[in-house]
């Protein structure tokens, strides 16, 4: 078994803002940030040409995956940016499969990747090591996939009224349906075109499930027990926008107003805590990490990055992002708090190495 990556290369040190930012600095009051100092690294500079399209991307022990919409293809990076292997139908380890259109992708225990492809109506089973193992008839009408901890997996559904999840099998057999019918939000009401969802699960199968939403700070925890949904408000306030709609030759029309506000833009759920990319009104669009709690969706606190980005994900302690701005990249960033714990440490640290020296001096 290979050993775990270890993600570090060319860094740099940036600091963070204030503990607390004011309606005046473009964040909403009631918004806290964390204290601290972020280091990165920047490892797709060279896996990517500047006008790709890094959007669906995963972190595991062993590679970063990602898959750029411009060439139509997954691959995977090592910690120094090489890649180690990539699939677009024409190469890498496995030639006789192609991609249609990936709407999502996630990795199970086994390290095996899970990438949903409407578009194919295929749910692809896909080693880390680039090798296609299953091949799973799914759904067209389903752009949103989360795995379960029986070896089955569920998928957001639209052709359910009100939106809801086809559920499968470890064998891959349809295994029944669940609706969301959230009367007391309305969610199940909107057009499909709003609330399509992004689907995070937790660390074990008695984790909640996280439903976010593109154009919406509320979201969702769905309980594995009784399977249904609580409804969490996010802490910047944003409503779902009311889509435009028209006729043409009898035939409905809707599209989302130019002008609405996107609001998250990327979802991961650690072992207690929820890390959702916000967009949102403020100057800092696409730079917020809004964390909750999982048990119960309570606000926890806010990272703030010093530059956006437009996916997240997470390798141990480490967030992984990917940019388009200037150029398409992929990024690793260590967070390192300060406060009291940490100016303890520090001091420690300090007054150990000071000690040591003055043991050197009177040998």
């Amino acid at each position: 078994m290979r050993a775990p990556i270890a993600l570090s290369c060319a860094v740099c040190m940036i600091c963070s803002a204030a503990s607390k930012l004011s309606a005046q600095d473009g964040v909403d009051s009631h918004r806290i940030l964390f204290q601290g100092t972020w280091k990165r690294s920047e490892i797709g500079g060279r896996a990517f040409i500047a006008t790709a399209r890094p959007e669906l991307q995963i972190a595991g022990p062993h590679a970063v995956y990602v898959y750029d919409y411009a060439a139509s293809r997954l691959c995977a990076l090592d910690s120094t940016g090489r890649v180690l292997w990539t699939t677009s139908g024409s190469g890498g380890p496995a030639p006789e499969f192609s991609f249609g259109n990936p709407s999502d992708i996630k990795l199970d225990a086994a390290n095996n990747l899970w990438i949903n492809d409407p578009y194919r109506r295929f749910v692809f089973v896909v080693s880390d090591q680039g090798i296609v193992q299953q091949l799973i008839p799914a759904l067209r009408s389903a752009e949103r996939i989360v795995l379960r901890g029986s070896g089955g997996f569920w998928l957001w559904d639209e052709a359910i009224r009100g939106g809801g999840f086809t559920m499968y099998g470890a064998n891959g057999a349809r295994a029944g349906e669940i609706a969301l019918r959230d009367s007391r939000t309305g969610i199940d009401t909107l057009a499909p075109i709003v609330r399509v969802p992004l689907l995070a699960g937790g660390p074990n199968a008695n984790s909640p499930i996280v439903e976010t939403f593109s154009w919406s700070s509320d979201f969702l925890l769905w309980s594995p027990l009784d399977r249904r949904p609580v409804t969490v408000h996010g802490v910047e306030p944003l409503s779902f926008p009311t889509v435009l709609a028209w006729s043409v030759g009898g035939n409905q029309r809707v599209r989302i107003p130019p002008d609405a506000t996107r609001g998250v833009l990327s979802t991961v759920v650690g072992d207690s805590l929820i890390y959702i990319l916000f967009s949102g009104t403020t100057k800092y669009k696409g730079r917020l990490i809004d964390t909750y709690l999982l048990k119960n969706g309570r606000y926890a606190g806010s990272y703030l990055l010093p530059e956006p980005v437009i996916t997240i994900s997470r390798l141990g302690g480490k967030f992984v992002t990917t940019t388009t701005r200037p150029a398409a990249n992929v990024q690793i960033w260590t967070w390192m708090p300060v406060g009291k714990r940490a100016s303890a440490r520090k001091t420690a640290f300090r007054t150990a190495r000071r000690e040591a020296r003055i043991r050197s001096w009177r040998q």
